[in-house]
């Protein structure tokens, strides 16, 4: 099986340990409102301001304009067209005008400054947060730490919600799918159909806790966590269930399939009897069930333990899959 990059928190991309990432329902730590457009009572909106902003400006901006004019019509209409006077007056009614115009376009050009450097990457802000992004490096300087600041703390919270969630989902002791993980996948997988359910024992387990102690037992179940990871795809996954109890659940396999699921178990196991690492050889019971005709998970367990107890039944130490015998004993 190909090597794969660790990566602690992506199972997908990590080792083999560790299995297939499980993308399950999760709450975010905001709470924000549904829509971007709704705000509380009594708020208002930077582009609310920005509009009457620049309609405040527009409509001073032409009464001054339009009054200077009227003022000056009405001198010239007063006073003699070649009085020193009417001169005087014009040119300061054009200095009037040009001082007025120019102060319209500082009006305008603030307003654009507004609008570019706060409103629109306010805005974007909003609409990355809704969507639970980094926000993008925009706008004015001060706009631009705050994203910043809100970037570095939006990883942390990233990096602490993997871990945490990580730890939820995962055996402390093998890194593997722990019980509350295996039942929300077999849940969702089972009713999806073309799945089948490995339930494992480690034979005689207790046997060896007496004989090695509990430090060598916790090595043998890290090591058959290994096994199970490595010699399964990474589609597939693998859980520890509880004690020396494991669960494979594959993922896109019918019951034509059989040969490639022995396959998969006789590398485990031979993975097992290796006793290179210094570790006693160990065998594995498991019973394997087949859901294409989209079992609930319940119900699949049951077939597989089914199986499982005909392996136990006949030595340990082997493989069968749930058949009309095993359905013939469940209704005696």
């Amino acid at each position: 099986m190909a090597e794969q990059t660790p990566n602690k928190y992506n199972d997908r991309q990590g080792p083999a340990v560790y299995g297939a990432a499980y993308h399950g329902p999760h709450r975010r730590s905001t709470d924000l409102p549904e829509k971007p457009g709704l705000h509380e009572k009594g708020s208002v909106r930077l582009q609310t301001i920005n509009a009457i902003i620049i309609a405040l400006a527009s409509v001073t901006s032409l009464v001054l304009l339009a009054l200077i004019q009227r003022k000056q019509a009405f001198i010239e209409r007063v006073l003699d067209a070649d009085s020193a006077e009417l001169a005087i007056l014009r040119q300061m009614m054009q200095r009037q005008q040009i001082l007025t115009g120019i102060l319209l376009l500082i009006v305008v050009v603030e307003i654009i400054s507004v609008v570019g450097l706060i409103l629109l990457p306010v805005e974007e802000y909003i609409v990355h947060i809704h969507e639970n992004k980094m926000l993008p490096l925009r706008g004015s300087y001060e706009l631009r730490y705050l994203a910043k600041a809100y970037n570095a703390m939006f990883e942390e919270n990233q990096l602490r919600n993997e871990e945490l969630r990580y730890k939820v989902e995962h055996d402390a002791l093998t890194g593997l799918y722990n019980r509350g993980a295996y039942e929300k996948l077999l849940e969702e997988h089972g009713q999806q159909g073309d799945i089948a359910l490995l339930w494992i024992d480690v034979d005689k387990f207790k046997g060896i806790n007496d004989t090695y102690g509990h430090d060598v037992g916790d090595k043998i179940l890290q090591k058959v966590a290994h096994q199970l990871a490595g010699g399964f795809r990474v589609s597939d996954y693998a859980c520890r269930t509880g004690g020396d109890e494991f669960a494979v659940i594959m993922t896109d396999v019918v019951p034509e399939q059989q040969q490639v699921v022995l396959s998969r178990i006789e590398a485990v196991q031979a993975g097992l009897r290796d006793v290179s690492d210094d570790l006693p050889a160990v065998t594995l019971s498991i019973g394997v069930a087949f859901s294409k005709q989209r079992r609930e998970g319940e119900l699949l367990f049951k077939m597989a333990d089914k199986a499982l107890y005909r392996v136990k039944e006949a030595g340990r130490n082997g493989c069968a899959f749930f058949n009309d015998e095993d359905r013939d004993r469940e209704t005696e």
